[in-house]
């Protein structure tokens, strides 16, 4: 017997009911309806005999006052067609009663009026043209009488009977109002019945239960109350059981997430955290604001972070590049107050379709600073070892880095960028990295800003240099008061000493001085790091011969010379597979050669890579610097300000600043830079500094 408490029973019972009850008010009242139709219609018939009667009374009354005004005047045609015409309309008008007349009694005196009347017709017609001396008028008059009274007793009586009929009819009319109201109330009563009934059975356990599924989503257990045994109660029950399941494992889910260490973000595609955050993320940031975005949420304390994160989330949730590509331009690192947040995103998908994005946060401050201290340590050490194997080439850098640190702080914007480039790609030569990162991040503020950077942070980044220098010169303070020679030379002065030979005071003397070879081995050894860092093979050669001279006559040359060789290994040099569809064999080649030549210093990199492309650099000029640029010369194209031909901006080029930084370097010492390139074989660039003024010395042949 289950199913008589099920809901559906319940409500065909209630439907049932209902119809059956509206037929029987159906049934009923066509009954009453029926009997007051007869009434009505009773009534009806009734009314038209009244009429009928009063229109007879008034006729004969007429017709005997015309008979006791004229009708002796036997002459008087017209007062005689007149009483013919009223006998005519009242034998019409009895004959239409006796056709309408109801009742027994009714018909009897409606046939005696007609009688009566015939009578009086035929005698008036006998009497037609004669005087009323000469017909028997008195028994005229007393049928017409009869007649009169006859019909007023048969009025009186249709009277009554039209007033008893009316009286029924409100009676009947009464009877169907007054069930009427006795049905509406039953039925009002029966429709609440219902409501109650569809309120306490069906709609109240409704609506706990979907307060108890918006109580689920909100994530709090909700238990919802069940009762009778129909089925929203069992219903209840087995939502009972689910939210206690799901309330369950997302405890345990929970307590899992929290416990490991890590903040828990998710974010759906609009940029709003979508789900609930782990309990780390809100030791760490508070709660998440009501509709606030992920990135004002943890970006609410680092605007720039914000701003970054923001572009990049669009560009992650787009999928017009590959999540895991798109996610490596994410921000990695959020830093508030000393405290350093390591971000990685996962990607959350239902089937292949992206959903949403989890971001994890990690508390990598340890982390970092002790990847700090080892790249510091790293730093210190390569650094040592580049004091001990060759002082000059650390005591020029330091040298050149002073100096533009000096000039940049009140120098103009470009002044500013290509000290800055030359700083970094020297430090980075050296192997100072943190301070090549910190002047990459500076020329990325200048170029953002369209403004010089103030004195202070060129004072910050002097800070920098000076704590990374004390480190360095703290453990290599006694290399670099050394003076190096090679094994050959040694054995020469041996020679010498015992030949006693003219020569040696000299050549011993420019031991103090800087090897060239030295200096552009140097320059090689960084072509090749550079190379490996782009995924390119590149072989070094360096063509000098035993030539020394004082290196700080040159510095800012030296220094500036990293852009000549980063550019021929990024612009220039191809990739191995690029190298081999050309033809060319996978290792590309930097020859860089140094040599005395009319007085002169020339010094020259060369490339045997892809070459300028001319014309599209002639192209990039003429938009940066007008139509004008159209006639300049190679040289003026390669060094204009912005003509960089890379692709993108990177730590090794993309600027458009490097070369022409070394060229301003190179006039003023004096010296003229040129260069020569031929598609698809190479680039030579060629220096030329006079030696006037300068110290050097150049083994003469025997």
């Amino acid at each position: 017997m289950k199913w008589i408490h099920s809901i559906r029973f319940r409500l065909i019972a209630a439907t049932g009911l209902l119809a059956v009850f509206l037929l029987c008010v159906s049934v009923l009242g066509t009954q009453q309806f029926s009997k007051i139709a007869a009434t009505v219609e009773d009534v009806s018939a009734q009314t038209e005999l009244l009429i009928r009667l009063g229109h007879t009374e008034d006729n004969l009354d007429g017709l005997v006052r015309l008979l006791a005004k004229g009708w002796g005047e036997a002459a008087d045609v017209n007062v005689q067609t007149r009483v013919f015409a009223v006998l005519d309309d009242v034998r019409l008008h009895l004959r239409s009663a006796l056709a309408r007349g109801t009742g027994a009694e009714a018909s009897a005196a409606l046939t005696e009026v007609t009688r009566r009347m015939g009578e009086v017709e035929t005698w008036l017609g006998a009497a037609r043209g004669r005087s009323l001396d000469e017909i028997d008028y008195l028994q005229t008059e007393e049928a017409l009488g009869d007649a009169l009274g006859t019909l007023a007793k048969l009025k009186l009586a249709t009277a009554h009977s039209v007033e008893s009929g009316l009286v029924g009819v409100r009676k009947g009319v009464r009877e169907p109002v007054r069930l009427f109201w006795i049905v509406a109330g039953l039925g009002l009563a029966l429709a609440i019945c219902v409501m109650i009934f569809v309120h306490v059975r069906i709609a109240s356990p409704i609506n706990r239960l979907v307060a108890g599924v918006r109580t689920l989503a909100r994530g709090e257990r909700v238990v919802v109350q069940a009762e009778g045994r129909d089925e929203l109660a069992e219903l209840a029950s087995s939502f009972n059981k689910m939210s206690e399941t799901i309330t369950d494992r997302t405890n345990r889910l929970k307590l899992v997430l929290d416990s490991t260490g890590d903040a828990l973000v998710p974010v759906g595609l609009d940029g709003f955290v979508s789900g609930e955050c782990s309990k780390r993320t809100l030791d760490w940031f508070g709660a998440v604001p009501d509709g606030a975005t992920v990135w004002e949420f943890l970006g609410a304390r680092s605007p720039a972070f914000a701003d970054k994160f923001r572009v990049a989330f669009d560009q992650l949730t787009s999928e017009v590049f590959p999540f895991e590509c798109a996610a490596d331009l994410m921000p990695k690192d959020l830093q508030i107050e000393g405290t350093i947040y390591g971000l990685s995103y996962r990607a959350v998908r239902q089937g292949q379709k992206l959903e949403g994005v989890l971001i994890v946060l990690s508390d990598v401050t340890a982390q970092r600073e002790a990847e700090a201290q080892e790249a510091e340590s790293k730093e210190v050490f390569s650094v040592v070892g580049l004091c001990f194997r060759d002082p000059d080439l650390y005591g020029g850098f330091v040298a050149d880095t002073l100096g533009r640190l000096a000039s940049m702080k009140s120098g103009g914007i470009e002044r500013q960028k290509a000290d800055l480039h030359t700083i970094k790609g020297n430090a980075g030569m050296i192997g100072f990295v943190r301070i090549a990162q910190a002047c990459h991040l500076m020329e990325d503020e200048i170029i953002e800003s369209g403004r010089p950077q103030a004195p202070a942070r060129f004072d910050e980044l002097a800070r920098l240099f000076a704590e990374s220098r004390s480190r360095v010169e703290a453990l290599a303070g006694p290399a670099q008061d050394m003076v190096q020679v090679t094994p050959s030379e040694f054995a020469w002065l041996l020679d010498t000493l015992e030949s006693r030979d003219p020569r040696a005071a000299a050549r011993a003397a420019s031991w103090k001085l800087t090897r060239v070879r030295r200096i552009l081995e140097q320059l090689g050894g960084h072509s090749k790091r550079i190379g490996e860092r782009l995924g390119k093979q590149v072989d070094v050669v360096v063509e000098c011969p035993e030539l020394r001279m004082d290196r700080t006559k040159f510095e800012g040359v030296w220094a500036a010379m990293v852009h000549a060789i980063r550019n021929a290994v990024d612009h220039g040099i191809e990739t191995p597979e690029q190298r081999e569809a050309a033809g060319k064999r996978r290792q590309g080649q930097v020859k860089l050669s140094g040599k005395t030549e009319a007085g002169a210093l020339v010094v020259t990199v060369e490339d045997d890579g892809r070459g300028i492309d001319v014309e599209r650099l002639r192209a990039k000029v003429v938009d940066l610097h007008g139509e004008a640029a159209k006639a300049w010369p190679l040289i003026d194209l390669v060094c204009a300000k912005g003509a960089s031909t890379a692709a993108q901006v990177s730590d090794t080029s993309g600027r458009g600043e490097g070369v022409g930084a070394l060229r301003e370097t190179v006039l003023d010492h004096g010296g003229s830079m040129t260069i020569q390139t031929t598609r698809n074989q190479g680039t030579r660039l060629r220096i030329e500094l006079p030696l006037e003024h300068a110290k050097w010395w150049q083994l003469q042949a025997a």
